[in-house]
């Protein structure tokens, strides 16, 4: 027809057309003006003429849902807030749908990819098909599909599932409205070739929209991989429109399985401070998961405190065997305890999160070390020697701790009971101490060191091999090559060096058959004490346990010397012994002849005397009258001569009294020496010095006194060997002058004499100052030392 078919204008009325179809018409199909209208499944087709339109709206709103506009000149123009959704548009000559500002186009089909007309002035939501130059909400071509819920929750991404966990809920946006009294077909389809689609159906339709019910994912719908879910089946509202509608892209999605186990293979091995290998194997369903490289099984060992200690990570091989390079379990202690091996699979695409199989454990070894042994000194030794041990440990760890014991076995054999066992050597770091105490090996003949380790945390015991360390003893007795001092006093106590071989483990020392007493011994050198022995030369043996020692003069010879002698070789220029049996001479040993006369009453001959080892006697004076006098005084050191005066003295009078006294009171012209208990006083007639002994000098035991003068100003006293404080000073030099009493013994020349009380022996006078060294000398050949 020509014309406009349908025309309404200038009403308030709305009109409604359903289920309309035009065709055919030259000119407009339906033209609005200032007219509302509703088009619902209706179909316009094959509106021609310049300028024509399906449907024409001005002035007023159109409302289009479920409607078709194809092979027209135009299809649909209008303003305002009118709308067109859920239809057709397509095929139109010159324009598919042109509007204004407010007007827009939802859910419209533009047929193929640029086979429609125009769009002009409208706002396109979800696009159902490519159309330039419309581009402002592109969704995905015939609508979408979506994967919802919490494994994972994205939507618009490939979604991972595992089978059997949770559920899967498909959303579909369709393209077209759908007949809601029939659901669409949702199809789950796996990526194996010729492999069945497998539906699931269910859900409610909202407009276009329709979600299904929550589908447990499970092995009737998806297997271990890639997976697609798809939409077809529902059916389009427009009445020539296609009967199908276009359905949207398949959504891919990746479905996983649980492993059925992961078992590490069997329980490792290892030595400590070295490396491990550990192996699991990774099953689905009692298969073996082969070649898995995406998800590598991780491996962990667990220290005694249950916490980390190392691990490592492997992919499986073609047997489904996941085995780790090696692992360093430098740090952890040899077993017990064990450590726990833990593996676990974290899951991929194709397999879920496995279980974690902590039944296998890790025992690490102790190491086992080796033990050698070098006697010192080495062999072969001489009866007597001491020897020790040293044992080195090889192989064990760097800080080994632990004991070794060292046993000496005779023979060659390290069976019954040793003869030597060492207390424990600890073992520090590895480093082993030496056997202890040192041995001394006797008899003669073959023995065998073996040493035994304790072992400790991380290594193991060890012993050495017996016969490996031999030692040899031989019997080689002594031989003395050297004495030194070669002489000393008969009283004995001289320290002796004695040099030679051969002398370790010496067991006696004799002087002239005499024992004396050794303190230590090598094997080259010998220390001893010289016993009290007459006086005289004689040889000296020393007894180890190969035998005594025979006689090497002179290397080996060693004299006794009596005190006299000593005495008598230092000079003495009077030298009065007091050991007479009877009589009134007291005589000049010194061979000056200055005899001395013992007073007529108060003194007793024959009392036992100082010296250690020596037959002569001693004098006692009384105290009151007795003394010994030399009254011309001839052979006493005057004037500023040097001299010195000794003697032994015993008694129990704290006061003072006189031992030596010569010289006339006056300016330094007397010397005089006193004794007042602990303190021995010099007086030269003008002053007295006083020195102050540690102890009492007056307790009733024998006592060595030695007083010098140096010539000069300085004077010092000694007893028994030792200097008593420090050397005093006089006013001046000494100017003593004999008066005619002379030299006095025991008493002095005051005009009411004051007299010694008590024993005197050995009193001699010396024209020189004796030395330090001299005193000491003279002390010892009287008491020993």
């Amino acid at each position: 027809m020509s014309g406009d078919a349908i025309a309404v204008k200038d009403t308030a009325a709305k009109s409604k057309f359903e289920d309309l179809t035009v065709d055919h018409v030259t000119g407009n199909g339906v033209k609005l003006v200032n007219a509302d209208a509703t088009f619902s499944r209706d179909t316009f087709t094959t509106v021609t003429g310049t300028g024509n339109y399906a449907v024409s709206s001005a002035g007023g709103t159109a409302t289009i849902d479920c409607s078709s506009f194809h092979d027209n000149a135009n299809g649909v123009s209008f303003d305002g807030a009118s709308s067109i959704s859920d239809s057709d548009a397509y095929n139109n000559a010159t324009m598919d749908v042109t509007g204004t500002a407010g007007t827009t186009a939802t859910a419209v089909w533009w047929g193929a990819a640029n086979s429609g007309g125009n769009v002009s002035g409208v706002t396109v939501t979800e696009l159902l098909s490519s159309q330039s130059p419309v581009f402002s909400d592109p969704p995905t071509l015939g609508g979408k599909v979506e994967i919802l819920g919490n494994n994972p929750t994205a939507t618009d991404t490939t979604a991972i599932r595992a089978l059997g966990i949770g559920t899967m809920t498909v959303k579909l946006t369709s393209s077209r409205r759908m007949d809601p009294t029939v659901a669409p077909t949702i199809t789950f389809k796996t990526n194996a070739v010729g492999d069945p689609t497998r539906n699931v159906t269910g859900g409610t339709w909202n407009n276009r929209v329709w979600t299904s019910t929550p589908h447990t994912l499970d092995t009737a719908h998806a297997t271990a991989g890639l997976n697609h879910v798809s939409v077809s089946g529902s059916r389009s509202c427009i009445p020539d429109g296609p009967t199908t509608a276009i359905s949207p892209p398949s959504k891919d999605f990746n479905a996983a399985v649980l492993p059925s186990v992961v078992a590490v293979q069997s329980g490792a091995t290892a030595t400590y401070g070295g490396t491990t290998t550990l192996a699991a194997t990774l099953s689905s369903g009692g298969s073996a998961v082969a070649n898995e490289t995406i998800s590598p099984i991780h491996f962990t060992i667990l220290d005694a405190a249950a916490q980390p200690f190392g691990s490592a990570t492997a992919g499986t091989d073609a047997l489904g065997v996941a085995t780790t390079a090696a692992i360093s379990i430098a740090g952890l202690n040899a077993s017990p305890p064990s450590y726990v091996i833990k593996a676990v699979f974290l899951g991929d695409n194709l397999y879920s999160v496995s279980n974690t199989d902590a039944s296998q454990t890790l025992l690490i070894n102790k190491l086992t070390p080796t033990i050698a042994t070098t006697t010192a000194p080495a062999s072969p030794v001489v009866t007597g020697t001491g020897v020790k041990d040293q044992a080195v440990l090889t192989g064990a760890t760097p800080t080994a701790g632990g004991t070794v014991t060292y046993k000496l076995y005779s023979g060659l054999v390290c069976t019954g009971s040793p003869v030597y066992t060492s207390n424990a050597a600890a073992v520090t770091n590895g480093v082993v101490a030496q056997s202890a105490p040192s041995f001394s090996v006797t008899p003669g003949g073959s023995y065998t060191w073996q040493a035994t380790y304790s072992g400790d945390t991380n290594n193991q015991t060890a012993t050495s091999t017996c016969g490996s360390d031999p030692l040899v003893v031989n019997n080689v007795p002594a031989v003395i090559s050297s004495v030194s001092p070669t002489k000393g006093p008969v009283a004995g106590q001289t320290a002796v060096t004695i040099n030679g071989t051969n002398m370790a483990g010496a067991t006696a020392v004799t002087f002239g058959g005499v024992a004396g007493t050794i303190v230590s011994a090598t094997d080259t050198q010998l220390q001893a004490t010289s016993p009290q022995h007459a006086a005289g030369m004689v040889d000296i043996l020393i007894t180890t346990p190969s035998g005594t020692s025979l006689a090497n003069a002179p290397n080996d010879q060693f004299t006794f010397v009596t005190y006299a002698a000593t005495i008598g070789g230092d000079g003495p220029a009077i030298f009065w012994r007091l050991g007479e049996a009877s009589g009134t001479t007291a005589t000049d040993t010194s061979g000056g002849a200055h005899d001395g006369t013992y007073s007529s009453t108060g003194v007793v001959l024959g009392a036992a005397g100082a010296l250690v080892n020596d037959t002569s006697t001693a004098v006692t004076l009384d105290g009151v009258a007795g003394a010994i006098q030399e009254a011309s005084g001839a052979g006493v050191p005057v004037g500023a001569t040097a001299r010195s005066v000794e003697i032994w003295f015993k008694t129990t009078t704290a006061t003072a009294q006189p031992l030596f006294n010569y010289g006339t009171a006056g300016l330094r012209s007397q010397f005089s020496v006193y004794l007042a208990g602990n303190q021995v006083q010099v007086n030269d007639g003008t002053e007295t010095l006083s020195f102050t002994a540690a102890s009492s000098l007056s307790e009733g035991a024998w006592h060595h006194l030695v007083v010098t003068y140096d010539g000069a100003t300085s004077i010092a006293v000694y007893v028994d060997g030792g200097a008593v404080g420090t050397a005093q000073a006089t006013s001046g030099v000494l100017a003593t002058v004999l008066d005619l009493t002379g030299l006095e013994v025991g008493r002095d020349n005051a005009a009411t004499p004051a007299f010694f009380s008590g024993r005197l022996d050995e009193a001699a006078v010396y024209p020189t100052a004796l030395s330090p060294v001299k005193v000491e000398a003279h002390f010892a050949a009287g008491h020993g030392g």
